[in-house]
């Protein structure tokens, strides 16, 4: 079994955690490759919050962010098997239910746990988004995925 752990650059901690020492994606390959994503939230590529007191312009951020960890490891969202939201007002639960729609496969929905919490990390956030994602890496699909990373197209 081998680990990798990334944290493209685009993705940010917010500026009050700095310097933080955690990885955003732990990938572990094997027959499988299983990929863990840390809770990701609204920031920016400087650190900065999107959308202070918006939950929805804060959930699209997230999903952004989502997405550019999940890719560096050779997943998208589609591959996300397990989905652990924390929201600051778990009154605007429907909110999130709705926007998640947006970028989640709603034939094969991921499970998803969503928890109301007191607070998160830093100042201004409303939502953290942790994910679990399983891929095949010797499907034919995720091959020329790669090859094609590999020599930058």
């Amino acid at each position: 079994m081998k680990k990798r752990f990334f944290s493209p650059a685009s993705v940010q901690f917010p500026n009050v955690l700095a310097p933080s020492v955690i990885s955003h994606v732990v990938k572990v390959s094997g027959a499988r490759d299983m990929i863990y994503v840390s809770g990701q939230v609204s920031t920016d590529e400087n650190g900065a919050v999107v959308g202070v007191g918006d939950l929805e312009t804060q959930i699209h951020q997230v999903f952004k962010n989502l997405t550019t960890v999940l890719a560096g490891a050779g997943a998208t969202l589609k591959d996300v098997v397990l989905l652990n939201a924390f929201m600051t007002d778990i009154g605007q639960i429907d909110v999130f239910r709705t926007l998640r729609r947006q970028y989640l496969d709603n034939n094969n929905p991921p499970a998803i746990t969503t928890v109301g919490v007191t607070g998160l990390a830093g100042p201004g956030l409303l939502i953290e988004i942790a994910a679990f994602a399983e891929i095949n890496p010797r499907s034919p699909a995720k091959k020329t995925a790669r090859r094609k990373r590999r020599k930058g197209r």
